[in-house]
């Protein structure tokens, strides 16, 4: 068999049809939506060193982590001061506050390089494993290898 048959038959893989309607995947939805969910995984929570007040007015967060002095915690979406003394926001989609002098932490998600590099290393790794077994897979196939 010939390089080119090889090289032909590899690059219809994943290609065929049904009923007469091409079987393509759809790569770029899909490729699309695994990026977005593998967003979250390039964040991670950072205790900051200021008050709630500088925080949310520095940030404008649309979350935090809030650790309170009996070491409880919790995340609050949509913080916000509400007056000068409490710290107000959604708590599992219900309204909720804490009194910031309560408060002993807050943290908010700032980008990971780390992280960043390490899911674009192993997504990498993990398509070049899938696309080789793919590629060995055909050419044995194509060579007769592997009997049936």
């Amino acid at each position: 068999m010939a390089l080119d048959d090889i090289l032909t038959a590899v690059s219809h893989i994943g290609r065929g049809t049904l009923k007469g309607k091409s079987t393509i995947m759809p790569r770029r939805p899909i490729a699309c939506t695994l990026l977005l969910w593998f967003l979250a995984g390039c964040t991670s929570w950072r205790v900051q060193n200021l008050t709630p007040q500088q925080i949310i007015d520095r940030w404008h967060p649309a979350s935090v982590r809030v650790t309170t002095a009996d070491r409880s915690e919790f995340v609050l979406d949509q913080p916000e001061i509400a007056g000068s003394d409490s710290l107000a926001g959604l708590h599992n989609g219900a309204p909720s506050s804490v009194a910031v002098s309560d408060v002993t932490q807050v943290a908010i998600r700032k980008f990971s390089t780390g992280k960043t590099v390490g899911l674009v290393a192993g997504i990498s790794v993990v398509a070049a494993g899938i696309a080789a077994a793919i590629a060995l897979s055909n050419m044995c196939m194509l060579c007769g290898w592997g009997g049936n």
